[in-house]
């Protein structure tokens, strides 16, 4: 056998304006050569791959000339940054076939101040589901100034406008050109024996040196991003037990930035202990085990600084070192005690790097002072600008779906508490505090300060939301960003899922298909982590990992005290997935981030591997809550149901927002399998109620029947939306009407007389939460129209089933979804009751309201 491997605001604290020429400076080109990656493998933005020399200094040239450009596409807003000159970087969604153009050029240019456009660069940020007709949503890049007297933190608007041009290289300072070299920017960290590991984060990558690559995220005359990857080698001689180093330590991604703008550099950082053990003649991808370590520290060259966006308690003080500067990222532990990494375990840190005397340029940067937001209404050119809210380019999340004006909520009201939100999260992580209730119940514990309760599956719906960020928005508001990056960070602490091979890429399934006698199998079983519990596989080598220094630790009593509260935080679950795929969907629609991108595929694998398929071994075992087990039940009863609720609804959620986000190679890779499901899920759904969830649970009607919970069924309809929208529409024709019309005959079900509750005094209208839809014998048919006595529980939703309203009026035009949406409200009018409502579930009526409006 072979294994393969609206229309616009009106406030006086607004000022439109149009950027000024650029002056003479001296250019720096990128030279990127285009490495392979396998299928498997995500590259974005610009493209992947290994760089022959990063910069190369040039000649400075001439200014381009005044040039105004052409009518106005898109409005870029923002509060005006502390610095006098910035680069402006927004999102913007745009018509098909807008990007990539074939002549190779730009379509957009943004303009200054004075009118002008200025040098522009543009990246993709998601595609339209057939790779043919480009980006729907891109990034937009270029030096701007700061428009004379207006002060900082005052609402700014530029415009972009038609002005296609050919790139340019990006003019960097001598002293960026310089930091962004091999042995200029280290990772060490130190084991309890005192032995070094050492990872040179912009190491000479031109032909893969180690175990890393290089990619080129963004390229042009307003930023360069490259993403590199490592592992932390030991420095030392001594290896192995009884106190010598271990084979590797941690892995990381680094994700570097350099600007226009002038010498700061962005640093994203992220963390694993997560080796995937794919490769099995190399030790450097084998999994530790528990890491126990003193300290972690970036080392930068001597007149350098370093600040971190949120700087938490043990992050410690700059100390000189061997002619540099070592900036501790994890200082040690006071008490003595060594921190602890459980195994899978990760983390992000987001920094900035600045020459001394240039830190309010880094500060800036940190803050997401310098990120603009597409805004809605009119060009004064004619037609309306491309925005989340103008039906031509109503590209939001995966759902690919029209945002809610929410000005009858107030601005300033939506501001405000975007802002008291991100105020109280920043202090608890700046002093390690527990908040006094949910989200943040723990104090710091060492290098973690995570987001919610240790069980990763806490009861509520709590941020189980259908989308998130669309007030960020709407308010343009710095705060609501830098919360979903605060997020991304805590539930990273307590996401111990990391599986990474040793060149950076999560592992995927195809990295583990036996091509066996009988078939093609995989020889484990996985569900959000591999199953090691009681299975006699380890493919991926975790019984095997080295114990020798955490024996040590544990036996001079160096343990910390807070690795029982670490060790005890569950990831979060697929049925709850949303709780941490939601900040990693805002930070790629409106940020273009690079590491929530490669997180969303990461999390788009794992439910991957948990749901293929594949038999799980040689003789043709079947994970029971694998899509295979799925897949042979729907065959032998096809039409009466299946096992499709909300874990299956948030991983496909997670999967069509990495295909979104990814490049042709990974979606190519990845269709096939999401075609399977939207397969199997049309043959599964009933075909004469139209619930496509039948299962058993003491949950649901104590165990008495299949039965379907009104969430899950939202949750599911939901997912689907995101599948026919983001991966089949245009480009799988077929696929596309079979889901549109699975949706409606579920969301007919959803208001239909088997699951509608109609209120009466005291009580509220809407479909039942908790409904049987057919006997627990397969071999009976399915309930039709009506149901039997107690087969119906738990109180009408009206909580997550709003926007499923919406779906349905999309997709027949029938009136009878908003009037059921009208009944559940409790309110004369379906306005009156939206209003009522307030921020109460926001979140999960946002597709509702822009239907309504």
């Amino acid at each position: 056998m072979q294994v393969s491997n609206g229309r616009p605001r009106a406030a006086s604290s607004r000022v439109s304006v149009p950027i000024q020429s650029v002056p003479r400076l001296a250019f720096v080109a990128l030279i990127a050569a285009v490495a392979a990656f396998p299928a498997c493998s995500a590259g974005s933005g610009s493209g992947s791959g290994a760089s022959t020399a990063l910069f190369a200094t040039h000649g400075g040239g001439d200014p381009p000339p005044e040039n105004g450009g052409g009518a106005v596409v898109a409005v870029l807003e923002l509060s005006s940054p502390s610095v006098p000159s910035f680069v402006l970087h927004g999102t913007v969604p745009v018509p098909k076939g807008t990007f990539p153009r074939a002549d190779g050029k730009l379509p957009f240019s943004i303009r200054n101040s004075d009118g002008n456009v200025v040098p522009t660069q543009m990246e993709i940020v998601s595609r339209y589901p057939d790779d043919q007709d480009g980006a729907d949503v891109v990034e937009v890049l270029a030096q701007v100034d700061r428009p004379a007297g207006i002060a900082a933190g005052v609402k700014v608007q530029y415009q972009v406008v038609d002005d296609p041009h050919a790139s340019g290289p990006l003019p960097a300072t001598e002293a960026v050109a310089e930091l962004l070299r091999p042995g200029k920017v280290l990772l060490l960290g130190y084991d309890v024996f005192g032995n070094e590991y050492r990872l040179d984060l912009f190491r000479d990558v031109r032909k893969h040196v180690g175990n890393g690559a290089a990619r080129i995220l963004r390229k042009g005359p307003a930023a360069v991003q490259v993403a590199t990857y490592g592992t932390m080698r030991p420095l030392g001689p001594k290896l192995g037990a009884p106190d010598g180093a271990l084979p590797h330590f941690f892995g990381a991604h680094a994700y570097a930035t350099a600007w226009r703008a002038g010498d700061a550099v962005s640093l994203d950082l992220h963390v694993n202990n997560g080796p995937s053990g794919a490769d099995k003649s190399d030790p450097q991808d084998d999994p530790l085990g528990k890491v126990y370590f003193s300290r972690l520290e970036l080392v930068v060259p001597s007149g350098w600084t370093l600040q971190q966006d949120v700087e938490d308690p043990y992050f410690g003080a700059p100390y000189a070192k061997n002619g540099a500067v070592a900036y501790p990222i994890v200082a040690p532990m006071a008490s003595g005690e060594m921190h602890v990494m459980p195994p899978q375990a990760q983390f992000v840190r987001r920094l900035a790097l600045a020459p001394a005397g240039k830190e309010a340029e880094a500060r800036s940067l940190l803050d997401m002072e310098w990120l603009g937001y597409a805004r809605r209404g009119p060009s004064p050119d004619g037609g309306e600008l491309y925005s989340w809210w103008n039906p031509l380019t109503s590209r939001y999340f995966p759902q690919r779906h029209k945002l809610p004006d929410l000005s009858y909520l107030g601005h300033s009201t939506v501001e405000s508490k975007l802002k008291s939100t991100f105020k109280g999260l920043e202090q608890l992580l700046r002093t390690g505090a527990a908040g006094n209730s949910y989200p943040i119940s723990s104090p710091v514990l060492g290098w973690a300060h995570p987001w919610g309760v240790k069980y990763g599956g806490m009861t509520g719906g709590t941020e189980v939301w259908l989308f998130d960020g669309f007030m960020t928005a709407e308010v343009s508001s710095r705060e609501g960003y830098r919360t979903s990056q605060i997020a991304h960070r805590m539930y990273t602490d307590r996401q111990p899922v990391a599986l990474y091979d040793k060149d950076g890429e999560t592992t995927c399934l195809s990295d583990w298909v036996v091509h066996g006698a009988q078939g093609d199998y995989v020889n484990f079983s996985f569900f959000l982590k591999p199953v090691t519990i009681g299975s006699a596989t380890d493919p991926f080598g975790y019984k095997k990992a080295p114990t020798w220094q955490a024996d040590h630790v544990k036996s001079v009593g160096l343990t910390p005290s807070y690795e029982v509260d670490i060790c005890a935080y569950s990831p979060i679950d697929f049925q709850h997935y949303t709780r941490y795929t939601r900040s990693l969907k805002v930070l790629a629609w409106l940020g273009n981030d690079a590491a929530a991108k490669d997180d969303l595929r990461q999390a788009a694998e794992l439910f991957r591997l948990s749901w293929h398929d594949m038999p799980n071994s040689a003789s043709g075992a079947v994970q029971g809550s694998g899509l295979l087990s799925a897949i042979q039940t729907v065959q032998a009863y096809p039409g009466t149901g299946m096992a499709f609720g909300r874990g299956e609804g948030w991983g496909l959620d997670a999967a069509c927002a990495a295909y979104s986000v990814s490049d042709p190679a990974w979606r190519a890779d990845i269709r096939p399998w999401m075609q399977t499901i939207a397969d199997t899920v049309a043959m599964g759904q009933s075909s004469c109620n139209g619930f496509i969830q039948a299962m058993v649970s003491p949950k649901l009607l104590n165990g008495s029947y299949k039965g379907r919970q009104s969430i899950e069924q939202a949750i599911g309809e939901n997912a689907l939306w995101s599948l026919r929208e983001s991966v089949l529409r245009d480009a799988d024709v077929l696929r596309f009407q079979k889901i549109g019309e699975v949706i409606e005959h579920s969301v007919y079900a959803m208001i239909g007389p088997m699951a509608w509750h109609a209120g009466s005094s005291g009580s509220w209208s809407g479909p039942w939460s908790h409904l049987a839809v057919a006997p627990l014998d397969p071999l009976l048919a399915p309930y039709c129209g009506s149901i039997p006595s107690g087969g119906s529980g738990n109180g009408p939703d009206k909580y997550q089933t709003w926007t499923s309203f919406a779906y349905g009026y999309e997709l027949t035009g029938d009136p009878i979804f908003l009037q059921r949406a009208t009944e559940m409200s409790g309110k004369p009018d379906l306005w009156s009751g939206i209003k009522a409502e307030g921020f109460g579930k926001l979140e999960n009526m946002a597709g509702l309201i822009a239907v309504l409006q």
